[in-house]
């Protein structure tokens, strides 16, 4: 646990494509330490790196080192029919309105930081490498622009899980609820054909030469996290 002013914040990493089951077993085990040392257990961030989808072509580019904030999360399970990629068991789920507002504010957290709202942050199992399926995941529900991910829906699954348990030990914390967390990535790619090669990105406000996936993939999980700490030093009134 660490001191953030006013704040206790706990850090737990999951790893870098390990998917939506890492994740659920990581908050599983932040929730049973917080129960058993009485932790006053508030929001679960999931903080990273993810891929879009736009409606509008034209912007892919511009999304590149954006942090997308939206009040849904969503999950899908996906497996191949021949060479095409099919989709199944595609639900939402609600976040936290409060902190997703807190986030979106400009003058507070956002200098030098681009935010996008998207309708939706997606998990699936696989990483998702080409651009006509995550245009068709994205079509679903007619969205205009949605984020893809391997993490943010474990979350969901296991908040959902505690809360409807009836065993005393496995109880939400008294501060929290089901849609208590919320997906904060930034953009490396548009799930396709630019997760290879070298393309631009932006870098706190600034374009960047040509940089490849990795370092897209670092800026953008910096820039998510420096979002939560700004919120999170604003409310703890660190400087």
């Amino acid at each position: 646990m660490i001191n953030f002013g006013s704040i206790k914040v706990v850090h737990m990493k999951i790893g870098t494509s390990y998917g939506k089951d890492k994740a659920r077993t990581a908050v599983r085990a932040i929730l049973e330490v917080a129960n058993v040392r009485n932790w006053p257990l508030e929001i679960i961030f999931c903080v990273g790196c993810c891929g879009c989808s736009s409606k509008d072509k034209s912007q892919n580019a511009n999304y590149r080192g954006n942090v997308l904030l939206s009040q849904k999360a969503g999950s899908y399970t996906n497996k191949f029919k021949g060479k095409k990629l099919s989709f199944k068991n595609i639900n939402t789920y609600d976040m936290d309105e409060t902190w997703f507002q807190r986030l979106g504010q400009p003058q507070d957290c956002q200098d030098h930081i681009h935010t996008t709202k998207a309708d939706c942050i997606y998990s699936g199992d696989t990483v998702m490498a080409e651009e006509n399926s995550a245009d068709e995941l994205r079509g679903y529900h007619n969205y205009d622009l949605i984020g893809i991910e391997m993490e943010g829906c474990g979350i969901a699954h296991e908040l959902r899980s505690w809360d409807k348990s009836r065993v005393s030990e496995l109880k939400l914390p008294k501060d929290m609820r089901r849609d208590s967390f919320l997906v904060v990535k930034g953009v490396s790619d548009h799930a396709g054909s630019d997760k290879t090669g070298k393309h631009p990105t932006n870098f706190f406000g600034q374009s960047t030469d040509r940089v490849d996936d990795d370092q897209r993939q670092e800026i953008a999980t910096l820039h998510s996290v420096a979002l939560v700490c700004r919120a999170l030093s604003i409310i703890a009134k660190v400087d």
